[in-house]
């Protein structure tokens, strides 16, 4: 039987690697204790500690944890998509990265209950599987026999995602605070229309369009 997904690019996700070992260093306090885990308050999501002065948190919000649980899961589905997405982004997908976390670690200044804080990378983790996705959808549209993969990973995708809309919480999380719907449907929301812009501005290098050109070439 063949691959479901042909011709994807050969590329080593090597940003998705790099910023998958600087978020393990920042957790390390999660399984060291000690000061190492002092610092984690110090970097999630305060709105009150943001507007007295310290703005790092809207984007190391997104990196930190509450648990190794939580670590585990969002850095195992982090380095995941990466895996699989990264290859048709290359060097522009930090930026993709970066712009969804500081578009989701700025929501939490909207969203977030008075004295609740926010830690978590699942929304960037629902950026990822958005614009995955995206191209995937663009494919298969293309190449029927792609819905073998596009189709349940869509499906899933929006259990997901609706899940967390309607409780507050991440599907695969036994415990949790009540934010993570929002960030994943902000996470998600952020990265089309970062595909959407892009494509607008650099038609040419549009991520879709590339990987359709491989796909025909190979």
């Amino acid at each position: 039987m063949g691959d479901p997904v042909p011709n994807r690019p050969a590329s080593f996700p090597g940003w998705t690697v790099c910023l998958a070992a600087v978020i393990t260093l920042m957790n390390v306090g999660l399984f060291v204790g000690g000061p190492a885990a002092d610092m984690l308050p110090r970097l999630e999501l305060d709105p009150r500690a943001v507007l007295a002065g310290q703005p790092w948190r809207v984007m190391t919000a997104n990196f930190v944890h509450w648990g190794r649980e939580h670590f585990l899961l969002d850095v195992g589905a982090f380095l995941t998509l990466g895996w699989l997405s990264e290859p048709y982004f290359r060097r522009s997908y930090p930026l993709l990265l970066l712009c969804v976390a500081l578009g989701v670690g700025l929501s939490g200044m909207w969203f977030l209950e008075d004295r609740t804080n926010l830690r978590g990378l699942s929304g960037v983790n629902s950026g990822q599987f958005a614009a995955l996705l995206w191209i995937e959808i663009g494919l298969a549209i293309r190449e029927r026999r792609r819905w073998i993969w596009a189709a349940p990973a869509t499906a899933f995708f929006l259990v997901w995602i609706g899940h967390g809309a309607m409780t507050g919480r991440g599907l695969l999380m036994s415990s949790g605070q009540n934010v993570a719907g929002w960030a994943h449907l902000v996470g998600a929301g952020l990265a089309v229309v970062w595909l959407l812009i892009r494509a607008q501005l650099r038609p040419v290098d549009d991520v879709t369009a590339l990987a359709v050109r491989k796909q025909e070439s190979g």
